[in-house]
């Protein structure tokens, strides 16, 4: 579950939101946060990754541009 977003990030300009749960990760289940967490580490700024998300019930898919 995303707990907060940082104004002006890569993620408010795509309309992620708190309380958004992640579920797929570049097309790979997120197993947990440390799981995602791994992964981001191994990401480089602009790189592009696409996140599946639930907002109330709905799923939903974005791609975003990874920033500073």
């Amino acid at each position: 579950i995303i707990e907060g977003i940082a104004p002006q990030s890569p993620a408010e300009a795509v309309g992620l939101q708190a309380g958004d749960v992640l579920l797929k990760f570049n097309g790979e289940s997120i197993a947990d946060r440390r799981w995602l967490i791994e992964r981001l580490s191994l990401l480089r700024r602009a790189d592009r990754v696409r996140l599946e998300f639930q907002r109330d019930s709905v799923k939903k898919e974005v791609e975003i541009e990874l920033g500073d």
